[in-house]
């Protein structure tokens, strides 16, 4: 599906000068960009020139009149045509008085904002988001900035929603885009923002929480590897995937297992109940502290199979695990907040405050005991 993506042509109604000839250059603006560009078309090709100041300034006109002066010139002594459009818009804006701009410059804008990321996770996901710019439009390491507009990014969207993408992952390539284009603004390297005609709203997160049913019938009547990992996910408060396979042996002392979260980049202090410990003891690794987690060459690859394996044997995901925690806590009469702190929210809210008091962690897992004896059919007093 590569080359897919055609940018509009232009109608431009011919202009005349005061000599009654065609004029050649017009003054074109773009919406979401403060400056006006001189625009002409040359060698069956548009040519854009920024001039760097906006449409109502008297010296855009100025310019406009300078650059049609000099292609008149050059057309009369039969010179015109024989020159490239490269050539031709360096010439124009040395003419102009305007600052040569790098042609690609979104392109690398993009990539040295991508590296800057912190996160390892955040820098893949910007890398999808480049290799499927570069499918989509192989020119796009050759755009400038105003030339990833509004209907440039529409196209884009409907491009990866045409591949089945949801509109969430959609949302996220794009999100990925405005960051570029707003740490470009900041730090002056455009003035175009396509964005505020562009919007972007989450698609409400599928529910994905089981029955107590199905928890229990999982819990006591199947048997097997990934049957163990969806359990151990569940025990160990909904953990996320990367998460569990992140984990050392180190990272198991006195009956707990502390971690740094992977998203929220938080410690985290969990509880091995008994139901977990059983597990432990049944696969416990040697480098991770899981042996379910060794023998693979990145936690993408561990994660696909995972997956996949899982959802043939017992029909669920490592996802339906944590929401499973969740909900049932909640039907259990476990507090939202404390919820929240078993799944590893953070509360932005609070997020000052937090700084000064020390968490008490027997609330969670207090809320993960009274989960565990729920499934197995306890009943418990109130909270």
């Amino acid at each position: 599906m590569s080359g897919s993506y055609a940018p509009d042509r232009p109608k431009v109604k011919p202009k005349l000068n005061q000599n009654g000839m065609k004029q050649t250059v017009t003054i074109f603006t773009k919406k979401g960009c403060s400056s006006a560009f001189l625009r002409l078309r040359h060698n069956r090709k548009y040519i854009f020139v920024s001039t760097g100041r906006p449409a109502t300034d008297p010296a855009v006109q100025m310019m406009a009149s300078r650059v049609n002066t000099y292609l008149a010139d050059l057309a009369l002594a039969g010179r015109l045509k024989a020159i490239d459009n490269d050539t031709l818009t360096g010439k124009i804006r040395s003419l102009m008085g305007v600052e040569k701009v790098v042609r690609g410059a979104f392109l690398k804008a993009y990539e040295e904002f991508a590296q800057s990321r912190n996160k390892p996770r955040t820098v893949e996901t910007y890398v999808r988001t480049s290799k499927l710019l570069h499918r989509f439009d192989p020119m796009i390491a050759q755009r400038d900035f105003f030339e990833i507009d509004a209907p440039y990014i529409s196209k884009f969207r409907s491009w990866l929603e045409g591949r089945g993408n949801t509109i969430n992952t959609v949302n996220i390539h794009l999100r990925n885009m405005r960051a570029v284009f707003n740490h470009a603004r900041d730090t002056g390297l455009t003035d175009c923002y396509p964005f505020s005609k562009i919007k972007i709203k989450n698609e409400e997160t599928e529910k994905r929480a089981l029955p107590i049913r199905e928890v229990r019938r999982i819990f006591n009547s199947m048997h097997g590897k990934w049957r163990d990992v969806w359990v151990l996910i569940f025990c160990l408060r909904g953990i996320n995937a990367i998460d569990l396979y992140n984990l050392r042996p180190g990272d198991y002392k006195n009956g707990r297992i502390t971690y740094v979260r992977s998203k929220t980049g938080k410690r985290y202090s969990v509880k091995v109940e008994p139901e977990a410990a059983y597990l432990m003891r049944k696969w416990r690794g040697t480098e991770r502290l899981f042996s379910f987690c060794e023998g693979t060459s990145s936690y993408r690859n561990w994660y696909i199979n995972a997956c996949r394996q899982m959802k043939k044997d017992i029909g669920h995901t490592t996802y339906e695990a944590r929401h499973s925690v969740a909900t049932l806590a909640s039907q259990v009469g476990v507090p939202l907040e404390v919820i929240a702190q078993m799944l590893g929210h953070s509360d932005t809210s609070r997020a000052v405050t937090m700084v000064y008091v020390d968490p008490d962690e027997s609330k969670a897992d207090k809320g993960m005991r009274w989960t565990l004896d729920f499934v197995k059919g306890k009943r418990k007093p109130e909270w």
